[in-house]
């Protein structure tokens, strides 16, 4: 096991294959990365350790002020297809964000500010403060996470600390890119608590995450609040993950939980009250009650969506 906790961009020379050792860490080219061997992880040097009730927010109110929103600049130095299709999308994220619905977007891919990580090329850089991006984050349904357009990188430290941030905010990650390699994909199922699309469906983004009612939501806000408590919430926690997965590949069993007895409530004095004799039932034959007046039947609201909320485990 080679861990990588390195925050620090690496050229495609550094990600070299090495040997039968299994890699773990944030950057990740295609050409070195080995799928269901090596492991991808969040940036541990920007992982706070605060208790999680301290800094995650509430769960309701379901929606907040932004449907989505996004905040990053494109270090755009390289002309291919990708770069090609990628200026398509933020045309189209632009036309989004123009005003003509009644849902607040925070769309904004220039910096204002300084540059907090100057991202590789092709990748997205993260503008101003972490406090600064929080506060928007706090005030987001979703948040949109964008795949680099080079189609080398599968993984970036950039990346992944946007999708930590979102986590640790409680917000719906959208990932538009197909490439995009996620932390502990063989452990965490992602599908649950986030969307996943290519970027040619950017048309489809706004109608899809308004198709998407209430209840299924709060079932991914929910589903994210427990993946981010139990696997990314703190460096110890992200370290006891790694571990995790390696002891179940090794197909070693987990330490046995000790039985341990429960105090009591209750003194040497207490002398527990007992009845001489059962109550007479107040009502002996089986009571159907009134019969309920007849209601349509509930709509089916998951014709456009991708949530699978509803499925045997």
């Amino acid at each position: 096991l080679i861990p990588d906790f390195s925050y620090e961009n690496k050229g495609p020379n550094q990600l070299e294959k090495h040997g039968r050792a299994i890699v773990a860490q944030s950057e990740a080219r295609i050409s070195s990365f080995r799928p269901g061997y090596d492991l991808i992880l969040p940036p541990l040097d920007k992982v706070g350790d605060e208790p999680v009730w301290q800094v995650a927010p509430s769960l309701v109110p379901i929606t907040r002020k932004y449907l989505l929103s996004f905040y990053g600049e494109w270090n755009q130095q390289t002309q291919d297809s990708d770069s090609t299709l990628l200026k398509s999308v933020i045309e189209k994220l632009q036309q989004m964000d123009d005003g003509k619905t009644k849902d607040k977007l925070y769309i904004k891919l220039k910096c204002e500010g300084k540059k907090e990580v100057v991202a590789a090329a092709g990748d997205w850089h993260l503008c101003d403060s972490v406090e600064e991006r929080k506060k928007i984050l706090d005030e987001s349904t979703y948040s949109l996470i964008l795949a680099p357009s080079d189609p080398m990188i599968i993984s970036s430290s950039a990346l992944q600390q946007r999708l930590y941030e979102v986590l640790r905010s409680g917000a719906i990650p959208v990932i538009l890119g197909s490439r995009v390699q996620l932390p502990f994909a063989e452990l965490v199922d992602w599908t649950r608590f986030s969307i996943q699309l290519p970027l040619h469906r950017v048309t489809e983004l706004h109608f899809l995450i308004r198709s998407i009612s209430h209840s299924d939501l709060f079932k991914m806000k929910r589903q994210g609040r427990l993946v981010y408590e139990n696997y990314f919430s703190s460096p110890q926690v992200i370290l006891r993950t790694l571990f995790g997965v390696l002891q179940s590949r090794l197909t070693i069993p987990a330490d046995s939980v000790r039985d341990t007895p429960s105090p009591s409530i209750f003194n040497a004095s207490f002398t527990p009250l007992l009845l001489d004799f059962l109550p007479n039932e107040s009502e002996p034959e089986e009571v159907l009650g009134p019969l309920e007046t007849p209601f349509p039947s509930p709509s089916y609201k998951r014709n456009f969506s991708s949530v699978l909320g509803e499925r045997t485990e």
